[in-house]
């Protein structure tokens, strides 16, 4: 019978690892990446506007993440297990 079709009529293990086996060689890496939160405030005055967003700011206020690409490359490492 030609090789190619031995597989057809046999049952062969596959000659892969296991994903286990490699899962467990792996490490975790936590990073901390810089960023920037942007808020809208609605207020009288900068003065006013500065006050709501350090009394509710995270808390009734939702901002919005800024992220860029430099960011990234300025992440730094924080944990390794």
């Amino acid at each position: 019978m030609p090789k190619m079709f031995a597989n057809l009529y046999t049952y062969e293990k596959p000659k892969t690892k296991s994903l286990t086996m490699k899962k467990e060689s792996l490490e975790t890496y936590t990073f901390s990446v810089p960023c920037s939160m942007v808020y809208d405030i609605e207020a009288q005055s900068e003065e006013e506007a500065r006050e709501i967003l350090l009394r509710n700011g995270g808390i009734d206020i939702q901002g919005e993440i800024l992220i860029e690409y430099g960011d990234y490359l300025d992440a730094f490492l924080v944990e390794n297990y």
